[in-house]
Formats: structure tokens, C-alpha cells, sequence
């Protein structure tokens, strides 16, 4: 047993100074932990969002709600927009399909009420 507590302790002194390692070289770079950490989470959430599909809805902003084959085939400036600055957004070959169609006008629609 007081072996394992000693690994325990000698475990935690080497992460409490990896931590204060990874600190100062953030300081020096002009920033801390907790805005690295924010970056971080946001990039790993980013990442698991799922590709989009003509049948799911878009989750955010003026449109959430709205499905994305409606989306591409009305606003496929809109899609073009967030694949570029959304992070996380990515569409399914499907949808990908549909806009590339839509963008070469071979399968839009009229936005009728759509805005």
C-alpha cells in the first residue's frame, strides 16, 4: 500500500510540474492556460460535429432549423459561407453533390419566402 501512495505522490508532483512547464511557456508566449484550453475544446468539439446531410438542420444562426437540401438549393452562398468560416461544419457527399449542382445552376430553385 505505501508503495502505491508513493507512485500516487511521485505521479502528481511530475504533472504539477509539466503543468507549471506548460504555463510558462504560455505566459511567454502571451497567453494562459485558460485561453489555450478554450482554443482546445473548441477545436475538439469542432471536430466531432458530425457532416450534414439534405435531410439534417443546420444548427445555428438566421437559418437554424432550416434542412440543408432547402438551404443549399435557396442560399448556396450561405453553405459556401459557412464551410468557410463555420468551425465544425462539414456536409456529407450528398450535400456536398447538390450544392457543387447548385453552384453550377443545374439544380437550383426558386427561394420563394425563403430568406
Amino acid at each position: 500500500m505505501a508503495r502505491k501512495k508513493s507512485t500516487v505522490r511521485r505521479t502528481f508532483e511530475l504533472d504539477r510540474a509539466l503543468l507549471e512547464s506548460i504555463e510558462t511557456d504560455l505566459e511567454q508566449r502571451g497567453s494562459t492556460l485558460d485561453a489555450w484550453l478554450r482554443l482546445e475544446l473548441i477545436a475538439y468539439v469542432s471536430s466531432r460535429r458530425p457532416a450534414l446531410g439534405l435531410e439534417d438542420m443546420i444548427w445555428f444562426g438566421r437559418y437554424r432549423g432550416a434542412k440543408m437540401e432547402e438551404l443549399i438549393r435557396t442560399r448556396p452562398d450561405y453553405i459556401e459561407w459557412c464551410l468557410r468560416k463555420v468551425d465544425g461544419f462539414q456536409l456529407k457527399t450528398e450535400s456536398e453533390r447538390l450544392l457543387q449542382d447548385v453552384l453550377a445552376g443545374d439544380e437550383g430553385i426558386p427561394a420563394e419566402g425563403f430568406q
